[in-house]
């Protein structure tokens, strides 16, 4: 019966199930090993069915992260996790963008990255969140055009994206979200990049002492002996 991923993840193990979402990563490209999200929750695909039927072919269906994709498998449960087995694809719809660099982690004292994303629709558009809007800031965007080929007749275009870093002063580390968007008349897809930055590290109190009795600095530790 057609389904969402929690009224999957709700029902009994046995029955099967078509649901639609979106593909969110992939753990295994030869059985097809992956997982799908819906918005009302997410479900592990554990073995995917070329079109003829057959197990471990899963890359000549050319389902990538992004991708919305129709499945139909019976359910199981593998200890805590919910998998749909060896699914029959219905539809695959694919996805306009398609970030190339992986997700970054700085040091507190930031800089800059560039994010290389693939896209399909009529530009992209990266935003920031609003909650990283304070120290994540777009610094430039250049695109480059794809080249038609014979095989690849509508190939995707390129934008490197330069996101700028502050310096992250307090010990938490953060992390913050880009959404890159692209578009066609009727088609939307948007991709979230997250960047993580490692907190304010506090000196030990044996890095103050090397550095100078003029040197302010702030330092913790456990007190040991009091002098009246």
């Amino acid at each position: 019966s057609s389904a969402t991923c929690a009224e999957v993840n709700a029902g009994p193990d046995g029955k099967t199930y078509r649901v639609k979402g979106t593909v969110t990563s992939i753990a295994n490209t030869i059985y097809g090993n992956w997982y799908l999200n819906d918005g009302t929750g997410e479900v592990y695909v554990y073995g995917t069915l070329d079109k003829d039927g057959k197990t471990k072919n899963f890359a000549s269906l050319g389902i990538e992260v992004g991708d919305v994709v129709e499945v139909e498998g019976p359910k199981l449960t593998y200890g805590t996790t919910v998998e749909l087995v060896d699914v029959t694809v219905l539809s695959i719809k694919k996805s306009l963008v398609k970030i190339v660099t992986p997700e970054a982690g700085l040091d507190a004292a930031g800089g800059e990255i560039e994010v290389k994303v693939a896209f399909k629709g009529d530009g992209l558009y990266p935003v920031v969140a609003e909650a990283a809007k304070s120290w994540l800031s777009i610094s430039g965007v250049t695109t480059k055009p794809g080249t038609p080929t014979k095989i690849e007749q509508n190939p995707a275009d390129t934008a490197v994206v330069n996101i700028s870093v502050a310096m992250n002063t307090a010990e938490t580390p953060r992390t913050g979200v880009v959404t890159f968007t692209s578009s066609t008349g009727k088609d939307v897809t948007e991709m979230t990049y997250t960047i993580s930055q490692k907190g304010l590290a506090i000196p030990t109190i044996e890095e103050v002492i090397a550095a100078g009795a003029a040197t302010q600095a702030e330092t913790q530790g456990v007190i040991v002996a009091k002098y009246m």
